[in-house]
């Protein structure tokens, strides 16, 4: 029996030749869709597409070619709130990785405006705020503990 494994649980796993295979292979599929196509349930389609791959690099702690590939992006090409609002997540995981926290915090702010709702359900949004908060240097302690309360991390 064969088992697929999604592309982020390899990044995770650091199983990064099988991650980076998964991500070329959705490149690979996406010219051959019409223009702007994003599937109604998936949302797979180009900008889905360069968003996994910002994920995928963060996950495989590469937060440099995360961060290149994120500037790739336009945000307003992503059809949707909720994904819009991961690539700015992504990124300020990609800023924290290379401890960048004042980057991180504007970048996950920006996160937060963008789906208030998505942020604070998501457990990665929420361990970011926590760790701004401490990791963080006193110019920036008072703006993330703004944050994490409003992603419900402090009260």
């Amino acid at each position: 029996m064969f088992v697929v494994v999604p592309h982020y649980s390899t990044a995770r796993l650091g199983r990064e030749g099988d991650a980076l295979r998964f991500v070329d292979d959705a490149d690979a599929m996406v010219p051959m869709l019409p223009t702007g196509y994003a599937h109604p349930w998936t949302l797979f389609g180009r900008p889905n597409t360069d968003l996994t791959g910002v994920s995928v690099a963060v996950d495989l702690h590469k937060g440099g070619t995360a961060l290149d590939k994120a500037g790739a992006v336009d945000p307003d090409s992503i059809p949707s709130r909720d994904r819009q609002a991961w690539l700015w997540l992504e990124t300020a995981r990609a800023y924290a990785q290379r401890k960048d926290h004042t980057s991180a915090l504007h970048t996950l702010q920006r996160a937060t405006s963008v789906s208030v709702e998505s942020m604070r359900c998501h457990p990665l949004s929420r361990g970011l705020a926590a760790e701004l908060v401490t990791a963080g240097s006193r110019l920036i302690e008072r703006d993330a503990r703004g944050l994490a309360k409003q992603l419900g991390v402090l009260t």
